[in-house]
């Protein structure tokens, strides 16, 4: 689902994102949890103090406590900050 030619090194940098959230969607639905930590920064942290570690272990709590997990993704806005930024709503 989420290889495409258009994701590859010639993808936009919108192709891309849509291509990260689109693995997210599928490794979140297989349940993999090694994928989803994977998607998450090692410098991530947030405005309510949690940082990557806290995230993987709900992230991991969450999966073990939902046996099936269906995900429905929509892009409403997205925002590139520079080169290895963007803000997707």
């Amino acid at each position: 689902m989420w290889l495409c030619a258009a994701c590859g090194p010639s993808g936009t940098p919108e192709d891309k994102i849509h291509a990260l959230i689109d693995e997210g969607e599928t490794a979140a639905e297989q349940r993999d949890i090694s994928a989803l930590r994977e998607l998450i920064a090692d410098d991530y942290h947030d405005a309510d103090g949690r940082d990557a570690e806290e995230i993987r272990r709900s992230l991991h709590g969450y999966l073990i406590a939902h046996q099936s997990i269906r995900l429905i993704t929509r892009i409403d806005a997205m925002e590139l900050e520079g080169t290895d930024i963007a803000r997707v709503q």
